[in-house]
């Protein structure tokens, strides 16, 4: 087992079905990775992320390919999970409901070997993170679904 932590700057827009917003936030994101070939690991990871006013507590597989094993060089990654959401404004208003969705990522990077074992990373990824409002009215109820689209910068420390 090799756990790593990833700490992350994203930015990017949230589009919903009138608007599209900026977002921008910090994270940060433990893994607990496998090796399955000498080029090839798959993790299971969670942390907790903002983007503006919102909050997100990821839960993701994660994959990574890399070019060459005990060298420096490009690798590339995937993740694929679910995030629960919050947004605290939200919560000021009793027919209001805000859910997390699926999200995935996809990006390439540069590893440095420390040791045999231990490795720093820095990569570039697009994230699509889903999430959905939802008002509950007398007359009806209205869900506005969101799509953050984002470019996620990460720095990353593998054990």
């Amino acid at each position: 087992m090799y756990p790593s932590l990833d700490l992350l700057y994203q930015v990017g827009g949230n589009i919903t079905s009138d608007n599209f917003v900026l977002q921008s936030g910090l994270g940060a994101n433990v893994q607990l990775n496998f090796k399955l070939e000498d080029h090839v690991y798959w993790g299971v990871g969670t942390g907790f992320e903002s983007l503006n006013d919102d909050q997100l507590l990821p839960l993701y597989l994660d994959i990574k390919g890399f070019v060459k094993k005990n060298k420096s060089s490009f690798f590339f990654d995937g993740q694929l999970g679910y995030a629960f959401m919050w947004n605290n404004h939200y919560s000021e208003f009793n027919n209001y409901t805000y859910e997390g969705g699926i999200r995935f990522a996809a990006g390439a990077g540069y590893k440095f070997p420390i040791d045999d074992d231990h490795m720093l990373m820095f990569s570039l990824n697009y994230k699509q993170q889903y999430s959905s409002i939802t008002y509950e009215s007398p007359s009806r109820d209205y869900v506005d679904r969101l799509g953050f689209n984002l470019l996620v910068f990460k720095i990353g420390f593998m054990l």
